[in-house]
C-alpha cells in the first residue's frame, strides 16, 4: 500500500511540475512572438542610421505600447523613457528633403550615430527569452 501511494504523489507531483514548466514554456513563447516584429523593426531602423544617413518613417509612441502587456512596469517606462529622449533627438536634427519621389529626414553622421545609439540602448533591453 504504501510503494501504491508514494507512486501516486510521485506522479502527482511530476505532473504539477510539467503543468508548470508548460505555462512557462507558453508564456516565453508568446512573449517572444510580440517582441519579435517590434525588434526586427528596431534593427531594421538602426541599420538604416548607420548606413544610409536618413530614416523613411521613425518610431513611434503606440509602437512602443503593444509592448506594455508582456514588459514590466519599469522595463517599459524605461523604454518610455528612452522612446522620449529618442524622439527629443529626433525633432532637433535633420534636414527635410522634400524631393518629388519621396519624402525622409536627412541627418549627419554625428546626428546618425547619435540616434543610432539611443535606438541601439532600446534595442538591448528588447532581449528575446
Amino acid at each position: 500500500m504504501d510503494k501504491l501511494l508514494i507512486g501516486v504523489v510521485c506522479a502527482l507531483i511530476g505532473v504539477f511540475i510539467g503543468h508548470k514548466l508548460t505555462i512557462g514554456r507558453d508564456k516565453r513563447k508568446e512573449f517572444n512572438d510580440a517582441i519579435k516584429p517590434f525588434k526586427q523593426r528596431i534593427l531594421s531602423h538602426q541599420e538604416d542610421l548607420q548606413t544610409a544617413g536618413y530614416i523613411q518613417s521613425p518610431l513611434e509612441q503606440n509602437e512602443f505600447k503593444s509592448l506594455r502587456l508582456y514588459l514590466g512596469d519599469k522595463k517599459y517606462f524605461h523604454l518610455i523613457d528612452l522612446f522620449k529622449e529618442y524622439n527629443a533627438a529626433l525633432e532637433n536634427s535633420g534636414e527635410i528633403d522634400n524631393s518629388p519621389i519621396s519624402f525622409s529626414v536627412v541627418y549627419s553622421d554625428i546626428e546618425c550615430h547619435k540616434l543610432a545609439a539611443i535606438v541601439c540602448k532600446i534595442n538591448s533591453q528588447l532581449q528575446l527569452k
